[in-house]
């Protein structure tokens, strides 16, 4: 089993943990005066309207089993019209011929909404190449600190990252997006990105997928306090608060609709999903697996009936309680 399925056998292996979302109430209106009916999910990102304010996160890419995972999401994708994220490229840059294991998602859904993917230690040539190929419509770097520091193979030297931000951010004429992958970001990541050009972050916090811990997995020794390192997704999303000018999407941990809903509350335009939507794809058929993400949206709607709110702008108005006695909140 090569890297990539390791990473796609360790995450299914991971199961939903208490999350900070936990910690974080909403208000509850008894005597609502709307209808179920009204209730609008949609919500505007990259210069256009989405019909709901879900995507599916990155994951995968590279093995024929990354192909199969990447064709059921794009066919999930196309039923409910989600953006989708691709897993990182940088295997089909070392060997073209796997291009096909990402591409099968434009195959799929000709007209859905792609983000390619590359880590940030990639310079502006490969990204330029990456897009290309995919026909991207948008394009993410990821920042995976943590995560290359428990991989036996992972790299050691970040020096480049800021300058392949800042050219990506003036040269690429597509939406570009910096994400974390599951450790979260504190304000002063957030203000240098944002003065290195960066108009949209995905805080990817702690809280789901633990790449720690699934690098741990594979070394002889393991690096364990790595595993508790970062901040998670309710603690990036506050600290977002402080940021002006910048578009944040949510992602890291996020499994229930009351998750996405309090993600959306705390300001995020979007919220990505990874763990469940995979659990979706490879635990279901896709009819199931469209009647569970129904269910799952219908949900999100009564969450918000329960709020009396019908629209994604009266949630980012809503109060809020946090019991912030545990967090890290700069």
């Amino acid at each position: 089993m090569n890297r990539k399925d390791d990473h796609i056998h360790l995450a299914l292996q991971q199961r939903h943990i208490r999350n900070d979302f936990d910690v974080m109430r909403l208000p509850y209106e008894a005597l609502p005066s709307t209808k179920i009916e009204d209730i609008n999910l949609s919500t505007s990102m990259f210069k256009q309207t989405f019909k709901y304010p879900i995507f599916i996160n990155a994951m995968t890419g590279g093995t024929e089993t990354a192909k199969q995972i990447n064709q059921r999401l794009a066919m999930l994708a196309k039923a409910f019209q989600l953006p989708m994220a691709l897993g990182s490229s940088s295997i089909m840059l070392k060997n073209p011929s796997l291009i096909d294991t990402f591409s099968i998602v434009k195959d799929t859904y000709p007209n859905g909404f792609f983000i390619a993917n590359l880590g940030a230690h990639h310079p502006l040539e490969n990204v330029q190449k990456v897009v290309k190929q995919l026909n991207a419509n948008a394009f993410e770097y990821h920042l995976n600190l943590g995560q290359e520091l428990a991989m036996p193979e992972g790299d050691r030297d970040f020096i480049s990252w800021r300058k392949n931000i800042q050219e990506v951010a003036q040269n690429l004429p597509i939406p570009f997006i910096v994400k974390e992958v599951g450790f979260g970001m504190n304000s002063n990541t957030m203000n240098s990105l944002h003065q290195l050009g960066v108009k949209t972050i995905n805080v990817g916090g702690r809280g789901g997928t633990n790449f720690a811990l699934i690098e741990n997995a594979r070394r002889m020794h393991a690096y364990d306090g790595l595993n508790q390192v970062g901040y998670s997704t309710l603690e990036s999303l506050l600290m977002a608060k402080k940021i002006q000018g910048v578009d944040v999407l949510a992602s890291g941990g996020v499994q229930t609709p009351l998750d996405v809903i309090k993600s959306l509350v705390l300001g995020a335009k979007m919220v990505g999903m990874s763990s469940y939507f995979l659990h979706l794809v490879q635990e279901n058929d896709h009819d199931s697996a469209v009647n569970k993400l129904e269910s799952f949206i219908e949900e999100m709607k009564m969450i918000m009936l329960s709020m009396n709110v019908t629209t994604i702008s009266q949630l980012k108005l809503t109060r809020y309680h946090v019991d912030s006695t545990s967090l890290w909140i700069d």
